[in-house]
């Protein structure tokens, strides 16, 4: 079986096709291509949305741990907030995990 791809690059301004440069387009450059005519300028607030969501991720499960610890402190006799105990958490234990 053979695949035939006869998709249209932009590059640099200047239209290409794939048969047209011989078949030698890479799919690197197809797909960003295809990347910047879609997002356009809009990279960077793409890359820094996609950027937040691991933060998200971890300010949520900080939350869901530091609502487990802070009545577990308290049986010991250490008396924190809820915020204080998700501070503790998320700069002691989360936050270096992520670096």
């Amino acid at each position: 079986m053979r695949l035939v791809v006869d998709a249209s690059l932009d590059f640099e301004g200047h239209p290409y096709s794939v048969k047209a440069l011989g078949g030698k387009a890479t799919i690197t450059c197809e797909v960003a291509n295809i990347a910047k005519n879609l997002i356009g300028s809009g990279g960077l607030s793409l890359s820094g949305g996609i950027a937040l969501y691991p933060a998200i991720g971890n300010l949520a499960y900080s939350v869901i741990l530091s609502q487990t610890f802070q009545p577990l402190l308290e049986t010991i006799g250490i008396h924190m907030s809820r915020v204080q105990v998700l501070l503790t958490i998320t700069v002691v234990a989360i936050l270096p995990l992520c670096l």
